[in-house]
């Protein structure tokens, strides 16, 4: 299936976790795949963290919350959100739907391991407690391995050096360790938390300004070279030992394996990054995986912005694409619309609140978004919750977008990541498990639309 399909079983709209996710595993159930994507969108905006279900998400730390606390198992956090919010898609898909989460879990590992990323995971269902560029910790099910630095189970009286390259402008090591430190402090495990410097290894013009830039700059063979002799100097000067290497998120993309084992040769210690802020090396090398991981399984990738669809009656007919080379029009027995939210302009706002592709209705909590002041769906202060923050497309219990009264809009059309109304990625803490989980029922679901079955894996296509 090296050639483009005009007619597939199956298009995915969008090519973040949830889009990947849901071309698989719709392949693995024996459908001829197209996914579409574009540049950009949330998954390159990764911290490198898979988030999935965090009991403690929200709780101030003090005497009653350890901050390096990991809470219950992740599985726990998820049931709680679907008890809490019923609107979010963990209750949609009800209780066999949750059950299945660890699977889409474990897809998505195997998928970015088929791209060349390893993603960790904890033996007993428990978050990784991981430190973030801002200083702050996270709880996540699953993180990057060359982030893997696990502040809850660290040895007693760890040291862990923040390490501060002078060629990156805008990062400042001083106020993370301060934080880090901090938190530490409220929390009753010994850490010890410093910074050290690394003095500039590149002329003055090429400072980078964000991280992102400095892990493209270490890709090259050269400039990798002389960062790890600055950073070997820096250790030999300073005055106090560390057990562990934070580094801002600047391990290489292209090359992230031999920037990370070069890097962690010159330091002769354990060497890891903090979760990344946007832009981000961690998303770029996690997106970039996906897709290189659908490939290896059988799914067409095509770069392009789809841009026009057509209907006959209840059902979605065409889908008209257009890339740098190329200009098509696919006609498909099923489609998965996993194009994000506001980040990845999958709901847009011009006067009023839509989904541009199919021009489904935004909502949220039950009311239509359309041209209302915003104000309207915004809470009183910073802390509270905000209902704009959970608006997109209203869905049923199968995935499948419906109008204000529950009636199926597309009946060949599934919805599945960001798009999906009743959620906020950024503040539930469970914003990767629910992109792997709706990716996959709806991958399954288009699947089962377009007239495939298979109970198991199909063999890779050439």
């Amino acid at each position: 299936m090296s050639e483009l399909d005009l007619s597939p079983d199956v298009v995915v709209i969008g090519g973040g976790i949830a889009g990947a996710l849901a071309a698989v595993r719709a392949r693995e159930r024996g459908a001829r795949v197209v996914l579409v994507h574009r540049p950009g969108g949330g998954t390159v905006a990764s911290s490198g963290a898979i988030d999935c279900g965090d009991e403690l998400c929200g709780l101030v730390p003090g005497p009653a919350v350890d901050p390096l606390d990991r809470g219950g198992r992740w599985r726990r956090g998820v049931d709680l959100l679907a008890a809490r919010h019923p609107q979010h898609p963990f209750a949609r898909v009800g209780d066999k739907g949750r059950e299945r989460v660890r699977e889409a879990l474990a897809l998505l590992k195997q998928l970015a391991q088929h791209g060349g990323l390893d993603l960790a995971e904890r033996d007993d269902g428990h978050n990784h407690v991981l430190a973030t560029q801002l200083g702050t910790v996270k709880r996540a099910a699953l993180v990057q391995k060359c982030q893997l630095l696990d502040v809850a189970a660290l040895e007693p009286d760890a040291t862990v050096a923040v390490v501060d390259p002078l060629d990156l402008a805008g990062f400042g090591a001083r106020a993370v360790s301060h934080v880090l430190g901090w938190i530490a402090g409220m929390s009753a495990r010994k850490l010890t938390v410093t910074t050290l410097g690394v003095e500039r290894a590149l002329p003055a013009s090429a400072v980078h300004d964000d991280a992102l830039a400095m892990a493209r700059a270490l890709d090259d063979d050269a400039t990798r070279a002389a960062f790890c002799e600055a950073l070997r100097n820096a250790l030999r000067r300073a005055a106090r030992p560390a057990h562990h290497l934070l580094l801002p998120p600047i391990l290489g993309v292209e090359k992230h394996a031999a920037v990370l084992n070069d890097v962690e040769r010159a330091a002769g210690r354990p060497v890891k990054e903090l979760l990344a802020l946007p832009p981000s090396a961690p998303g770029v090398r996690l997106a970039r995986a996906l897709l290189r991981g659908a490939k290896e399984r059988g799914v067409v990738v095509v770069e392009a912005r789809a841009h026009a669809t057509s209907a006959h009656g209840t059902r979605v007919a065409t889908v008209a694409i257009e890339g740098q080379q190329l200009k098509a029009e696919l006609t498909p027995r099923s489609v998965v619309l996993a194009t994000g939210r506001f980040y990845g302009g999958g709901i847009v706002r011009d006067q009023v609140a839509r989904e541009p592709l199919f021009g489904l209705p935004v909502v949220t909590e039950g009311h239509a978004v359309d041209d209302a002041f915003i104000g309207l769906f915004t809470g009183d202060s910073p802390e509270a919750e905000h209902a704009i923050f959970r608006a997109g497309v209203a869905v049923d219990a199968s995935l499948t977008p419906v109008d204000r009264r529950g009636k199926p809009l597309f009946e060949n059309l599934l919805c599945a990541g960001t798009v999906v109304e009743g959620w906020d990625p950024a503040r539930d803490g469970a914003a990767g498990g629910v992109a792997a989980l709706t990716g996959l029922l709806a991958g399954e679901a288009a699947a089962l639309v377009a007239g495939c079955n298979r109970s198991g894996p199909v063999a890779r296509a050439v």
